[in-house]
């Protein structure tokens, strides 16, 4: 049902803001707790300007947060458990000041069980233990180890109700904001994202975390938990934040899961197979190879072929290090590429091509293994095959696959990427145009010109085979996007080349949306004009990219 359900395009949701008016004109203020028609129409406003945000300057937004808190006094429950109040004050506690934050974390206390249990108050729980896990390292050392005690409070609360709190929706999501925080992986989905290193996690908080940890591991229905979607996203979220906090405990973690979860066939069970790719995203090399062993190895081809499992098979690919382990999984799928192929699995064939870039290993064969997949009779049609990943042209449109992009751009990276090279050099210009202005084609242009492995020679017969195309690719909205791709590499003489194309349609560029910006750039009036000045100008910004090449990381 799931896999099904993967390719069916959701219906797109309604936002909060057209329903609470929608609902307000039927006299109907919001689920969870009562609000006034007043106090309704209120948030509604204020979801109205933060979604405008017609704010003048800054202080002006300031003003008005304070304003919307002060509302607030004395009713921080009873506003958070209101399905419309709940929206409003999650966007706004980002800015609310520290006072604020600790009335409602003084608020909550006294009526934190029900909260957690609450749909829409659940949500200001979660919010404020990100932002006091936060304030809890920037903030100054006193106000500082007051959030820090906040959330060992809360976390010692819900280590208490444990046993209640998994089962519940809301709660169970609160656990897993709690040890997201503890752990120090709450940052990956928080604005406030620390650079790695900064900040260590307190000594407490891993203690803490550690706790919940062996509280889990310890239960009679461990085993049951990896079943559920609800249970496995909450080990899923400890299985990165004990990766991130302390290695050992993870390692413990994974391997209870290995001893009493991972026994079964776990391909027909979604929750358990992503327990499985955090697993492998988190585990040592030496647990790594031990997942393997007992949850893939033997099964690969099967596995990349179920509509499922076939995401853990990628899962594996990617996270695998060692570069003979990756050809033995090599090796036990390259016969059944084909197969996959036909399943629409390229995800499978993504994961293969970038780890035979990461690893530098099987990369001639894993072009043979594609070429007779995608029934390549000629070296010309390589990529127009791979870039379609389908083994024959329907109606002679090259459309581009997501997923055959990414393929050739890993392979333009391959240490010897010829046939690669030598098949878009060779491929009809219509068809390269084509190419070089789809969303996903145009960054095999990056990949192409960026390459370490592509020669100079390659990269000034594509500049000279796209002649009569510039205009064409600066005015598309992704044309240009590989124009500029091959501008950033391209020597004073390429450069020429293209500027003398682009200057005897001048007006053409300054009357199209992208082209105009490209003219703009590349000073093409300059060029049209005074050509010796646009020269000098061009060798002032060699010479500068040149000397802050370090910094920008060219």
């Amino acid at each position: 049902m799931e896999s099904q359900q993967r390719g069916k395009k959701r219906k797109k949701r309604k936002s909060v803001l057209k329903n609470a008016r929608k609902y307000g004109k039927q006299g109907k203020f919001g689920r969870g707790s009562f609000l006034n028609e007043d106090t309704y129409q209120y948030f509604v406003r204020v979801l109205e300007l933060l979604q405008s945000n017609n704010f003048e300057t800054e202080e002006e937004k300031v003003v008005f947060v304070n304003n919307v808190f002060d509302e607030t006094i004395g009713e921080e429950v009873n506003y958070s458990c209101n399905q419309l109040a709940s929206a409003a004050l999650e966007k706004l506690l980002p800015f609310a000041k520290d006072v604020v934050l600790r009335r409602f974390m003084e608020a909550f206390g006294e009526n934190l069980r029900p909260i957690c249990c609450d749909a829409y108050g659940s949500h200001i729980v979660e919010k404020l233990i990100v932002l006091a896990s936060e304030k809890g390292k920037h903030s100054e050392e006193k106000s500082a180890e007051n959030f820090r005690c906040w959330v060992q409070k809360v976390g010692r609360f819900i280590l208490n109700n444990l046993e209640d709190f998994v089962w519940d929706t809301y709660a169970n999501h609160i656990i897993r904001t709690v040890t997201e925080c503890l752990g120090g992986t709450a940052a990956r989905n928080s604005k406030m994202q620390q650079q790695p290193g900064a900040n260590p996690t307190p000594a407490e908080y891993t203690e803490l975390l550690s706790q919940f940890v062996h509280r889990l591991s310890a239960w009679p229905q461990f085993q049951e938990l990896a079943h559920s979607n609800l249970t496995s996203g909450l080990l899923q979220a400890l299985l990165y934040a004990s990766h991130s906090a302390d290695s050992q405990l993870n390692e413990k973690l994974v391997s209870k899961l290995l001893a009493k979860c991972f026994v079964q066939d776990l391909s027909d069970n979604a929750a358990a197979l992503r327990l499985v790719e955090a697993a492998l995203v988190t585990a040592s090399p030496a647990t790594w190879t031990r997942i393997y062993e007992q949850c893939f190895r033997g099964q690969l081809a099967t596995l990349a072929q179920h509509p499922m499992a076939n995401f853990s098979v990628q899962k594996l690919l990617d996270s695998c290090t060692d570069k003979q382990l990756f050809e033995g999984l090599f090796d036990e799928l390259e016969e059944h590429v084909g197969s996959v192929l036909a399943q629409r699995h390229s995800g499978v064939l993504l994961s293969l091509a970038q780890g035979c870039r990461r690893l530098g290993t099987r990369q001639s064969r894993f072009m043979q293994m594609l070429s007779g997949a995608l029934q390549c009779s000629e070296a010309s049609e390589l990529v127009p095959l791979v870039a379609r990943l389908l083994p024959c042209e329907e109606d002679g449109v090259l459309r581009v696959h997501l997923h055959g992009s990414l393929i050739l751009q890993a392979m333009l990276h391959f240490n010897k990427p010829i046939r690669v090279v030598s098949s878009l050099l060779d491929m009809q210009p219509t068809r390269l145009q084509a190419l070089f202005t789809d969303l996903a084609g145009c960054h095999i242009t990056d990949a192409f010109m960026q390459s370490q492995h592509v020669g100079e020679k390659s990269r000034d017969r594509m500049i000279k085979k796209l002649q009569g195309m510039y205009v064409s690719l600066a005015c598309s909205r992704h044309g240009s996007r590989s124009l500029d791709a091959i501008w950033e590499v391209a020597n004073l003489k390429q450069k020429f080349l293209i500027m003398d194309e682009l200057s005897k349609k001048e007006n053409i560029l300054n009357n199209d949306k992208y082209g105009s910006i490209l003219s703009s750039k590349y000073c093409v009036s300059l060029y049209k004009h005074r050509k010796e000045e646009w020269k000098d100008l061009q060798g002032k910004e060699t010479r500068k990219r040149k000397l802050f090449a370090d910094i920008i990381g060219k």
